[in-house]
């Protein structure tokens, strides 16, 4: 089943989802420092790009990094769009997703330079 190769980027996606998602006024205000939600949102995007090159590997896509950050653009367009039109109490963002975009395209960096053909790619 092609499904079960992609068990930890759906799962990933779930958090998502449900982190971005949530009404507004039952988030908890851990400001850190300003515009801490922008970290927070390229970290998100970061995750889920890395977790999705290697099922795309394994299954041997061509342009496996295109279509991981292809899929993250989308996703994160989608969730910023179901924020501003669906969701209590929140708001989409341009700056959120252009933070989206940008964790997504250092994820794929990441795992061209840092993680692929490592010995700890084994846990991605």
């Amino acid at each position: 089943m092609l499904i079960v190769r992609f068990w930890k980027p759906i799962l990933w996606l779930v958090i998502i989802m449900i982190m971005s998602l949530i009404p507004g006024n039952k988030l908890p205000g851990l400001p850190v420092f300003p515009h801490f939600d922008k970290v927070v949102h390229a970290a998100m995007y970061f995750g889920l790009a890395v977790l999705l090159v290697k099922p795309f590997r394994l299954i041997k896509v061509s342009r496996n990094y295109l279509w991981s950050f292809l899929i993250c653009i989308s996703i994160g367009s989608i969730i910023e769009l179901s924020q501003e039109y669906l969701a209590f109490n929140r708001t989409g963002s341009w700056i959120d997703e252009m933070s989206n975009i940008a964790g997504a395209l250092l994820g794929i960096i990441f795992y061209h330079f840092a993680a692929r053909g490592y010995r700890w790619e084994k846990l991605l």
